[in-house]
């Protein structure tokens, strides 16, 4: 087992409600790996402990990532522009399939809100940023879809088990975002 997350890791954080949370998490951590490790469990429920695990250490690299584009971006920024083709007037119909139109290019700003962002938004954010290489997004989309088996009724095989590897690779992906943000601040 991997050494445990130490709290000062989190003191580049300037938001003391979200520090404490990592914090807390980390500490969650711990103690779940510790008991997927005991033998006084039975095999499913160590690896319901592990599949926690990598819940809470995508939770981790969601809540850095979020702060981290938060620190350079605005809302404003990360909002994406829809561009489409707008009919002003049909001119005349060709044939079934085709028609001589008037019209005029338009561009609509989406809403984006930070409080609405999920995972896979923040990774593929901070790639349109250039804001994390591109190897670590990938690992995070990894554990993204590790996370993700947690949402049973869209599994096409039963979901029998998280193992020790899982969980450390999470682990891994999850000290690696920290530790890339840390550096960058």
């Amino acid at each position: 087992m991997d050494g445990p997350m130490n709290v000062q890791e989190f003191d580049f954080i300037e938001d003391p409600v979200l520090r404490g949370n990592l914090e807390r998490v980390s500490s969650h951590i711990t103690n779940l790996r510790l008991l997927a490790l005991s033998e006084t469990y039975p095999p499913q429920e160590r690896s319901s402990f592990r599949k926690t695990v990598i819940i809470y250490a995508a939770a981790q690299i969601e809540a850095v990532l979020l702060w981290y584009i938060k620190q350079q971006k605005t809302e404003e920024e990360c909002a994406s522009v829809e561009q489409f083709f707008r009919v002003d007037q049909h001119i005349y119909q060709l044939s079934s399939r085709e028609r001589i139109v008037r019209g005029s290019d338009v561009s609509k700003q989406q809403k984006f809100k930070f409080h609405n962002v999920n995972l896979a938004q923040l990774v593929y954010l901070c790639q349109r940023f250039e804001i994390i290489p591109k190897e670590l997004a990938s690992h995070i989309q990894e554990v993204r879809k590790l996370r993700n088996r947690q949402h049973i009724g869209g599994l096409e095989i039963i979901d029998k088990d998280y193992t020790d590897e899982d969980v450390a690779f999470a682990l891994r992906v999850s000290e690696e975002v920290i530790e890339y943000v840390k550096c960058q601040r």
